[in-house]
């Protein structure tokens, strides 16, 4: 494991000198990843069913009230989602420092200026389990729970913001369903998250 913390280009390399030790090893491995126009298309499509879903549990049990909405409302929702972005990304980091062996050392949180979107790499592999759980869970924090909550509230930006978190998270779960239907069906699985692609690689035997 390498000391110190690392730049693009040295992660790039760390990345790549992983990926030959674990051929090295013996490892088949194989590629789990998305461009960006693709990533935000499919994100698009994996959660729509459930910005539906959501949006109408909201509507059934409380209605609709054109009342709440405001310009300070509207305001103060758009400045909750921007500051969603970023949390969402430091709750990727958040878990993946509590598998990763060397905790925050591995993880690396920046700003893509090219994507014009914040971040989260960690540069350890992982167990397969650890990284799904790690990419699910700002998703299901910010997202489905506070989705959730606004119903059970009844407050209508809530549930805006949880919904726009939802879709904000389509790309993740969009890579865990390639990850899934990778069709890897050995049981020593190691997860090496990708520093400059949206995805990771997979490493097997």
């Amino acid at each position: 494991m390498k000391t110190g913390r690392l730049s693009i280009f040295e992660r790039k390399e760390y990345f790549k000198k992983l990926c030959d030790d674990k051929q090295n090893q013996g490892y088949l491995h194989k590629k789990i990843v998305a461009g960006a126009l693709e990533v935000n298309i499919m994100a698009f499509v994996v959660m729509l069913p459930f910005v539906v879903l959501f949006g109408w549990l909201f509507y059934f049990f409380n209605g609709f009230n054109v009342k709440d909405i405001n310009a300070g409302a509207l305001s103060s929702c758009i400045f909750v989602i921007i500051l969603g972005v970023f949390v969402h990304e430091l709750i990727h980091g958040l878990f993946f420092a509590m598998f990763a062996k060397e905790h925050f050392q591995s993880v690396y949180l920046g700003f893509l200026w090219k994507a014009f979107a914040p971040y989260c790499n960690c540069i350890e592999p992982l167990k397969k389990w650890q990284y799904i759980i790690a990419i699910l869970m700002p998703t299901l924090i910010l997202g489905f729970v506070i989705s959730i909550v606004a119903i059970i509230i009844g407050n209508l930006l809530f549930v805006v913001v949880g919904i726009t978190m939802i879709l904000i998270g389509g790309g993740d779960f969009y890579i865990l369903i390639k990850l899934a239907f990778s069709r890897i069906k050995s049981s020593d699985q190691i997860i090496i998250d990708n520093p400059d692609e949206c995805g990771c690689v997979v490493f097997y035997k």
